[in-house]
């Protein structure tokens, strides 16, 4: 038990990449394109939720451990080709401000900053829960197996690639992106809570 808890443990404390390939998109975007490339990045998550799901519950057929070990593959392979390949996002600027505590302190003391800050760890927290938990969700009270599983999942990562990917681009060019957190915010609050129930 304690091996699995500090496995999850270390996936946890390094598996964060999303918010720096966020981060690292905002960088090169100005205001208007920003939110269409975002959602490309949530396209691309939706895609690997697809994927991901379908093709371990393939390799889960040769065993258990299969999938774990070719997704090790893939994130060596991954850090390899960031680490070789992927360029600077922000040229070195001498007025830049440094990182220090005090630094980030000063900046999360901000309102603004603060709130969003909030609301990203509750809905990431949320998400992660119905993520992780499903699986077992489904072959304890659904008594799915793992390839009807992983089917469900792909399809959840259906509708996450579409919403991403072509959805927000569209409403991002006819609304402001302050009203489209005000609106979705709510409704996530709304159908996260529907998963809790179930």
């Amino acid at each position: 038990m304690g091996v699995i808890f500090l496995s999850r443990l270390l996936d946890g404390l390094t598996g964060g990449n999303i918010t720096v390939a966020q981060s690292y998109i905002s960088d090169f975007t100005d205001e208007k394109s920003r939110a269409r490339s975002l959602g490309l990045i949530g396209a691309a998550f939706g895609l690997g939720f697809i994927i991901g799901p379908a093709f371990g519950g393939y390799l889960s057929r040769f065993g258990f451990s299969i999938p774990a070990f070719v997704a090790t593959g893939i994130a060596t392979a991954n850090l390899i080709m960031i680490a070789t390949l992927l360029p600077e996002s922000k040229p070195a600027d001498p007025k830049r401000v440094p990182f220090t505590f005090n630094e980030l302190k000063r900046t999360i003391s901000q309102t603004s900053v603060r709130t969003l800050l909030l609301f990203k760890f509750f809905y990431s927290v949320a998400f992660t829960m119905f993520e992780s938990g499903f699986a077992l969700f489904s072959m304890r009270k659904l008594d799915l197996d793992v390839t009807s599983t992983s089917l469900i999942l792909a399809y959840v990562g259906i509708f996450v690639a579409f919403t991403q990917g072509s959805l927000i681009c569209i409403v991002s060019k006819r609304f402001d992106e302050t009203d489209l957190l005000k609106l979705s915010l709510p409704l996530n609050v709304v159908f996260l809570s529907f998963y809790s129930l179930s």
